[in-house]
């Protein structure tokens, strides 16, 4: 596709599962060059993928969005010391480290980006712990990124379960708003978190 929101930019999803590759399909749907690599909290994994992503499309990366990663949800009084710490390595440690990463790389380019963090509502108390401190991260980018043209967002539903797949009639939606804050249409959105229809009761 030569046309659509996101013709011209190029655009690296970091996930697995559902999620991520819906996204995937809707940035391509939506005239984007897009990769799709496996997300994870170590520095040298993330660094790869943005390394073979710029590769693979030619050039700089514009667009990030961090899709997540599945998780089986735990009870806390099971959850030992490095449960606690693999989930907040995989939802709040790669969710920083691609982003961080990302932005230095354009900003060596001296060239405009969008990240996108996408979240799980749904999971135990190590997700949602990581997910109110992304919050606050999300925010705190947008903030220190504003004056160098790269913009922060996140969707947080509950219509994306812990093992990252999506609700039927939100899967359209998730793909559509992805691709649009992603987008240029919306370069005046940065430090948003937005939900996916969270008070509609799912079809009977």
């Amino acid at each position: 596709m030569t046309g659509g929101w996101l013709a011209g930019k190029r655009a690296l999803v970091l996930g697995q599962g559902e999620a991520a590759d819906l996204i995937a399909a809707a940035l391509a749907g939506a005239g984007a060059a897009c990769t799709i690599a496996a997300a994870s909290g170590r520095e040298d994994v993330v660094a790869a993928a943005l390394d073979m992503a710029e590769a693979d499309l030619a050039g700089g990366v514009d667009i990030l969005v961090h899709a997540g990663t599945p998780t089986a949800p735990m009870a806390a009084t099971a959850m030992t010391l490095d449960d606690w710490r693999a989930g907040q390595s995989s939802d709040l440690d790669g969710r920083f480290l691609a982003a961080a990463d990302f932005a230095r790389r354009c900003l060596a380019g001296r060239r405009p980006g969008s990240v996108l963090l996408v979240m799980p509502a749904e999971g135990d108390a190590a997700r949602a712990s990581a997910n109110g401190a992304l919050d606050n991260l999300v925010k705190s980018l947008a903030v220190e990124w504003a004056r160098d043209g790269l913009r922060t967002n996140a969707i947080l539903s509950r219509r994306i379960a812990a093992d990252c797949s999506v609700a039927a009639e939100a899967r359209g939606a998730l793909g559509h708003l992805a691709a649009w804050l992603s987008s240029d249409f919306a370069a005046y959105v940065s430090g948003s978190i937005t939900g996916i229809d969270e008070t509609a009761d799912a079809p009977h």
